[in-house]
């Protein structure tokens, strides 16, 4: 279960890194485009988020993320 859990942890955390790459106000190329763009929070959702997965894995830090990123819209 531990394999299980570990390897879903580090697919969710490749797809958030290509979001933080591609389309993220904070950390792509559209912060320098639009500045004023960026995340109200600190640490951003993305960050928050890649933190819980590798520090409580997938089938905990999942219920945390939502949490967390329906408080910040």
């Amino acid at each position: 279960m531990r394999k299980i859990d570990s390897f879903l942890a580090w697919v969710l955390m490749q797809v958030i890194k290509l979001y933080r790459l591609i389309l993220s106000p904070d950390h792509s190329f559209w912060s320098r485009a639009f500045p004023f763009l960026g995340c109200k929070d600190y640490p951003s959702c993305s960050s928050y988020s890649l933190d819980v997965l590798k520090n409580q894995g997938f089938f905990k830090g999942v219920p945390k993320i939502i949490i967390r990123v329906l408080k910040c819209h």
